[in-house]
């Protein structure tokens, strides 16, 4: 099979480096009522839908903290927006495929004995930051049925962009990534690098090449915990920054600052069409 891992060329290199640090303070104050005026100048509008991306140590310090910033972004778009988020869970997945870190051979079988099986309401989220768990739980918010890859929303468009996640290519066309497409959605990042764009994933179903493969996950059929087994394809992300400065010098990306770190807002759908043309014109 033909490494599609991306080669950026010199000139890409000399443009930016992966991963680049947000820039933040630690003697920044931020409040939430100035938070909403950074991110309507950013270009977020009432009632737009909103993926969020954010960190909120980066904001510098937040008055109010975690729950501020959170109603921070509900207020920004108001009763008639709606925020989403991811919510993922890895660690919903067979042990014997844990690799950061991994766990003993001799505990898998415990571990897949006594893992609880997903649940929407009690399921924790892992990995993503405070500010997404936060939101999670917050009322009003809704939670898509993906054990591993869920997604959340609230506000009036949160019912359609959750129902419906199938289990099978959990980033694909019949996840919460595609209806935030369909819906005009806007990509909002706030103190997060390039490569937490989960938008991106969505792309690799259209270029025309994956690597097909399956997972397993404890969900709840007919009543009992069931191991479930489903399709997935590998999603590649190193190519994830690259793509981000493509969609800032064409101008389809627009930056600005959230308290002390760099804010990057965008259209679901310019950005989504944009990298499967720029994915496809370089073979990645």
């Amino acid at each position: 099979m033909t490494d599609r891992r991306y080669m950026p060329t010199t000139r890409e290199r000399a443009r930016i480096q992966p991963s680049p640090p947000p820039r933040t303070s630690p003697r920044h104050i931020a409040t939430k009522s100035q938070v909403i005026a950074e991110l309507h100048d950013l270009g977020v509008k009432k009632g737009d839908l909103i993926f969020v991306h954010a960190s909120l140590s980066r904001v510098g310090f937040v008055a109010g903290g975690v729950r501020a910033m959170v109603e921070a972004y509900i207020d920004a778009v108001g009763p008639k927006g709606t925020v989403m988020m991811t919510a993922f869970s890895g660690d919903l997945t067979d042990p014997a495929e844990w690799y950061k870190p991994p766990v003993p051979e001799e505990w898998w079988e415990k571990v897949r004995d006594e893992t609880p099986a997903y649940d929407q309401l009690l399921t924790p989220s892992s990995g993503i930051g405070a500010l997404a768990e936060y939101f999670r739980t917050y009322p009003g918010t809704l939670r898509s049925a993906h054990p591993v890859s869920s997604f959340t929303a609230r506000g009036p468009a949160a019912a359609e962009i959750v129902k419906e996640h199938a289990f099978d290519y959990r980033l694909g066309p019949n996840s919460p990534l595609r209806k935030c497409v369909d819906l005009g959605g806007k990509v909002l990042l706030v103190g997060a690098p390039f490569e937490h764009i989960t938008l991106f994933h969505l792309t690799q179903h259209y270029v025309g090449w994956t690597r097909e493969g399956t997972m397993t996950s404890p969900t709840i059929r007919n009543g009992r915990k069931e191991w479930a087994t489903y399709k997935d394809i590998k999603y590649p992300w190193q190519w994830f920054p690259f793509a981000a400065t493509h969609l800032i010098e064409t101008g389809i990306a627009t930056m600005g600052a959230i308290g002390a770190t760099d804010a990057y807002l965008f259209p679901a759908r310019d950005a989504f069409e944009a990298v499967i043309r720029w994915r496809q014109e370089r073979n990645i």
